[in-house]
């Protein structure tokens, strides 16, 4: 993992890790994929599993690779029992903040938006 970055078609040749079917997740990826020039038949998919704890367990445990939220392994890059390359070109899904629609907002409600909004635009890499 000497790599700067990983173009998607350089992971074809290794047993690939994916979420379940259904899941957005995987429909994402797939998506990029597809735009990629990349159709289903040329994936190595040896597993596909419900969340992404048992996701990493089978990267860690050396079964494959997979394609994951860098947010969802930072235990995990800190930890040293994962490394993570991003992909080129990037791959980017879009996450909404949703709350509880309310007639009257209170003040600690603004004040989270704010912070997440904060955070999101301080640590694009995290999100």
């Amino acid at each position: 993992a000497d790599r700067a970055s990983v173009r998607i078609q350089e992971l074809l040749e290794y047993p690939y890790i994916c979420r379940e079917e259904g899941s957005g997740t995987r429909e994402v990826i797939s998506e990029y994929m597809g735009q990629e020039g990349i159709n289903d038949a040329q994936v190595n998919l040896t597993m596909e599993l419900g969340s992404p704890e048992s996701i990493k367990g089978a990267v860690e445990a050396g079964m494959g690779i997979s394609i994951i939220s860098r947010a969802t392994v930072l235990k995990e890059l800190q930890l040293g029992t994962l490394v993570a390359l991003p992909l080129e070109p990037a791959l980017e899904r879009p996450f909404s903040f949703v709350h509880q629609k309310q007639k009257f907002r209170h003040r600690a409600m603004d004040e989270l938006l704010e912070f997440a909004r904060a955070y999101c635009k301080s640590h694009p890499d995290a999100v």
